[in-house]
């Protein structure tokens, strides 16, 4: 018997250890927003049976008036693979899941998802500094205890995208990000960053991102640090201030009724100007 399923919080753990040995990654860990609160989004598996032999996961964010959906965690047992496990769910969320969203994000390999609908036409710019001397702010580890602090400052700084209060923490930590808070002594404002990659995922504050890699280079050591823009288009401010830029291609997108190759041309693909303004972090802190 073949048949796809939505997990309920029961059965959601056995998803998670399957999805842990395809990818080994402790996802709980890893994508926290999602595995450690059940009611943030949903997790599809195609069991054969009873035995789970794929799945993937979604996860909804509203930006302004969009309702935008992630898809992430998506993965086939090797014993499965090539019998149609993956065309079977998204069949499934084509039908029932996918028409009640403006916007539908992925990311991975083009070849592989542009047959069901999949444009990889975001791109995410990159601005890339060296430091300019030490300091001049605080640098402090943010902990559960601070979610208050980071869902004031992401609502002062943030770009649209809604977050609930109590998964800030987790939405700043994922996929193995670092959270910090920094402070001249009268301001707060707070990054996520990967540092194996010296790259600032986020960047939510009052002070110029030169202030900002001068602090976390006390850190980090020497080298340039990167900064991704916030939205698919130039930054140009950024783009005075920085030492290189450079753009790439990161994220699929899916959009009701509307054909791939509409989708690359109102994406600005390549670096052009976009007609669809998107945040960058849905494909990030905001994506799965």
């Amino acid at each position: 018997m073949e048949e796809v399923l939505l997990e309920t919080a029961e059965s959601l753990p056995e998803a998670v250890a399957f999805a842990n040995r395809q990818f080994g990654l402790d996802f709980l860990q890893f994508q926290s927003k999602i595995y450690d609160f059940p009611d943030a989004g949903e997790t599809y598996t195609l069991r054969k049976d009873g035995q789970i032999a794929g799945m993937l996961s979604v996860y909804p964010v509203q930006y302004r008036d969009v309702r935008c959906l992630s898809v992430g965690t998506v993965c086939t047992a090797p014993a499965f693979r090539g019998q149609g496990v993956m065309t079977a769910i998204f069949e499934q969320l084509e039908r029932d899941v996918f028409p009640k969203y403006d916007l539908v994000t992925l990311c991975g390999k083009r070849s592989r998802y542009e047959h069901f609908g999949f444009a990889k036409a975001m791109t995410v710019p990159e601005y890339w500094f060296y430091s300019q001397g030490r300091g001049p702010l605080q640098l402090l580890p943010a902990t559960a205890n601070d979610c208050a602090v980071l869902y004031d400052l992401w609502m002062r700084y943030g770009n649209g995208v809604q977050r609930p209060q109590e998964r800030m923490l987790a939405i700043l930590q994922s996929a193995g990000h670092e959270v910090f808070l920094l402070s001249d002594g009268m301001q707060w404002g707070y990054i996520s960053w990967r540092p194996q990659k010296r790259l600032i995922t986020e960047y939510c504050g009052p002070w110029p991102v030169q202030s900002v890699v001068n602090t976390l280079v006390t850190v980090a050591g020497d080298g340039k640090i990167g900064i991704i823009g916030r939205l698919n288009c130039h930054d140009e401010q950024l783009l005075r201030a920085c030492d290189s830029y450079f753009i790439r291609n990161h994220g699929n997108i899916r959009i009701p009724n509307m054909d791939v190759e509409k989708i690359y041309d109102i994406c600005g693909y390549g670096g052009g100007n976009p007609h669809l303004t998107l945040p960058t972090s849905l494909f990030f802190l905001d994506g799965i």
